[in-house]
């Protein structure tokens, strides 16, 4: 399934998660035309160094004027980070 994963701050408020999650979904698609179509979103609270780490391994960070440092980290189902999501929630 072609998925495409959003980590969020899990510190920020539901209408802040919103937000930047839109935000990094499009950053995605910018820098990667055509590997995300549209289909399948999974959006998921993480603590502030995965989603640091996470863009360090190649994952696409989005940053705002409001925020010092990335509050989202967006990659590709098919990708090897992955396997960092599975102990993290959905975002609420």
């Amino acid at each position: 399934m072609n998925k495409l994963y959003i980590l969020i701050d899990e510190k920020l408020s539901s209408g802040q998660k919103m937000s930047q999650s839109c935000h990094a979904a499009a950053e995605f698609m910018l820098k990667n035309p055509g590997t995300w179509n549209n289909d399948t979103i999974v959006i998921l609270d993480a603590p502030r160094f995965i989603i640091q780490n996470l863009i360090a391994k190649g994952a696409i960070g989005f940053q705002d004027t409001y925020y010092s440092e990335p509050r989202a980290a967006a990659f590709h189902g098919d990708s090897e980070l992955g396997t960092y999501t599975k102990d993290l929630k959905l975002a609420r």
